[in-house]
């Protein structure tokens, strides 16, 4: 699956959304999950991919 690149203007939309969520006191991963930012892969699960993060 590829990757799909955001704009600035869209980066920046989502911070400001997500800074939103946690100046109402949510917390930083709630924030990020609620703006739809994909969570990356953690280590068991890029193993089971075959890749790694230690390139």
């Amino acid at each position: 699956m590829g990757r799909i690149r955001s704009t600035t203007e869209q980066i920046i939309r989502k911070l400001r959304e997500a800074e939103v969520e946690i100046s109402k006191g949510s917390t930083v991963a709630l924030a990020v999950r609620k703006i739809g930012v994909p969570s990356r892969p953690t280590t068991a699960e890029e193993e089971s991919a075959g890749t790694s993060a230690d390139h």
